[in-house]
């Protein structure tokens, strides 16, 4: 139900066109990406602020809402959060950056030398000249 929401079909194309199928996989990466990145911030943040929470509403029995929060736990555990979160994104970083280097596209090719084609060849002149 997620993904049908956040990614539609548009079914006036044909199903296995090229297009449509690239259509498809940028729209389910876009969908994946969004509720990865987005979803569990709230959750997240929302459980450091919970965290720092001294004085807990009661109403019939159950907590409700926060009265008192103790300024330093918040501080520090939002902080600590937000850091830990951007030193992972930064590891993450290092891994691409290291790891772009060998990316090879299939458009991309390397020249071949002539002397690389016909290494024997190569040796025989460079002999007999000298």
């Amino acid at each position: 139900m997620l993904i049908a929401a956040c990614c539609p079909l548009d079914m006036d194309q044909h199903i296995f066109s090229v297009p449509l199928v690239a259509s498809i996989n940028s729209q389910h990466m876009e969908c994946v990406t969004d509720s990865i990145g987005n979803v569990p911030c709230p959750i997240v943040y929302g459980a450091v602020v919970d965290s720092a929470c001294l004085v807990w509403e009661t109403t019939c029995g159950e907590r409700g809402a926060c009265w008192l929060y103790d300024a330093n736990v918040f501080r520090m555990f939002f902080h600590g959060t937000t850091g830990a979160i951007l030193l992972c994104a930064f590891f993450v970083d290092i891994i691409v950056w290291y790891k772009a280097g060998s990316i090879n596209f299939v458009d991309e090719q390397v020249p071949i030398q002539e002397e690389e084609l016909d290494p024997i060849a190569s040796k025989t002149r460079s002999e007999t000249s000298v």
